[in-house]
């Protein structure tokens, strides 16, 4: 086996990579070594908070059907946040779900001073990250590289606005990672610090909390808002939070996709396949009858990965083609191409020439017309400029998901306060907490 950090052979029962000292840990799905704070394996794909699989050392197999869902590691209510141990590999294994009665956890060593160092680590970096949120702004040197080591770009607290408009692209890649932002002409929608769905302004006033629920798939048409509960039951309700209504004699639905008069999702009860919803006709017809993620809706045309690779398939349900055989992780479509991730590396699919194009190393998060983001097992987001294939860092830290929201990213970041969103800018240059309340004059947190 090799290290997830630096590739050095592993042999079995090491609990520490001879070579650079890394925590063995290994996937709980697939086995195969993963870096110990992972929050998704660069094997197989798979995120690492699905509670209803696990892998079984004694067969070589996972147990239980593939978790159909990217879910960010912030919405799953199985954890308790202040208590696991990111260090620890039986942390992806800690849940309070009745199927893991009979699961037997690894006997470990555990090493005291490694983790004391690293609380008394987490304790200083947390006392600077607050120190630097706080009075950053006003401090004669803002530079990110400083506290990261990472010189490469400077970013400063400031009151922003969010302008433009989402591209298509960047709506998909909004939903594959849960739905958590939706842009209208005129309002934000999106999820906060807590979970629940609140509607504001473009320049993040006016915050009105609609639904006090863990909200996920967030779509809006002109007249409704469409969202999953914290159940993942659908549901819509006019643009002022009444007159709540409930779909799909509450089956568990993900990738939800408002289009026009249609509801395209994945039907977790029915071997997790595609389904479309006529809202007017109110009826539903199956599109796929296997598992499928990652659903793009482009025309009419449904591109989604399957477990071993990338389809596409008519929106009619005719013409199924697998186009990409792998464990796909993310996929995103944008101006005739596929843009996807295999074992940490991100590629591009032509649709049209059918030719394949190797991008970057690192796990996709999002992406824009211009811009596509991705994230690296140090932490840190890039920006890749599409036409230029030029990388810079533009955020360092812990983030479970990146939306895009206009010309801003929507960062869900993690520190030992809990989860907040973060607006920043593509650059990386500004930054703000979207939910604390700020001051008119030098945009500091107050």
């Amino acid at each position: 086996m090799k290290c997830a950090k630096c590739n050095g052979d592993v042999q079995d029962g090491m609990q520490y990579c001879p070579h650079c000292g890394t925590k063995i840990v290994k996937c709980p799905y697939c086995g195969q070594l993963i870096y110990p704070s992972s929050q998704f394996c660069h094997h197989c794909g798979r995120t690492l908070n699905d509670d209803q699989n696990y892998y079984n050392e004694n067969t070589q197999k996972r147990e239980s059907s593939i978790g159909g869902y990217y879910k960010p590691l912030d919405q799953d209510d199985h954890y308790n946040h202040q208590s696991y141990d990111y260090n620890n590999s039986d942390y992806y294994n800690t849940y309070d779900d009745p199927n893991y009665a009979n699961y037997e956890k690894p006997k470990k060593k555990i090493n005291i001073l490694l983790i004391v160092g690293a609380v008394i680590v987490l304790v200083a970096l947390s006392g600077l990250s607050y120190w630097y949120l706080y009075y950053g702004s006003s401090s004669s040197s803002n530079n990110v590289g400083e506290y990261y080591e990472d010189d490469s770009n400077t970013t400063t607290v400031a009151n922003l606005t969010i302008s433009g408009t989402t591209s298509y692209a960047s709506q998909i890649g909004n939903n594959i990672q849960g739905g958590y932002v939706y842009q209208t002409d005129d309002k934000i929608y999106m999820q906060n610090n807590n979970g629940y769905l609140v509607s504001m302004d473009y320049d993040l006033s006016n915050q009105t909390v609609l639904l006090e629920d863990d909200v996920s798939y967030i779509n809006v048409t002109d007249d409704k808002i469409y969202y999953c509960d914290s159940n993942y039951i659908l549901h819509s309700m006019d643009l002022d939070g009444s007159n709540d209504t409930t779909y799909f004699d509450d089956e568990d639905v993900y990738y939800v996709n408002v289009i026009d008069n249609m509801i395209y999702y994945q039907l977790d009860s029915d071997s997790e396949s595609i389904y479309v919803y006529d809202i007017e006709a109110k009826t539903s017809k199956q599109i796929t009858d296997h598992q499928s993620y990652n659903i793009n809706v482009v025309d009419d045309v449904i591109y989604f990965t399957g477990s071993d690779g990338i389809y596409s398939v008519s929106s009619s349900g005719q013409g199924e083609e697998k186009l990409i055989s792998g464990e796909v992780d993310n996929l995103i479509y944008s101006n005739g191409k596929l843009y996807y991730c295999i074992d940490a590396v991100i590629y591009s699919y032509d649709v049209s020439t059918k030719e394949t194009t190797t991008i970057t190393e690192g796990c996709l998060f999002n992406m824009t017309d211009e811009y596509l983001f991705y994230y690296t097992s140090s932490y840190v987001l890039y920006r890749y400029d599409i036409s230029t294939g030029q990388s810079t860092s533009i955020y360092t830290g812990y983030i479970s998901d990146a939306s895009i929201c206009g010309d801003k990213l929507v960062l869900t970041t993690y520190s030992s306060s809990g989860y907040e969103k973060v607006l920043l800018t593509f650059d990386g240059t500004q930054q703000q907490q979207i939910f604390t309340e700020l001051t008119t004059d030098s945009g500091d947190y107050v």
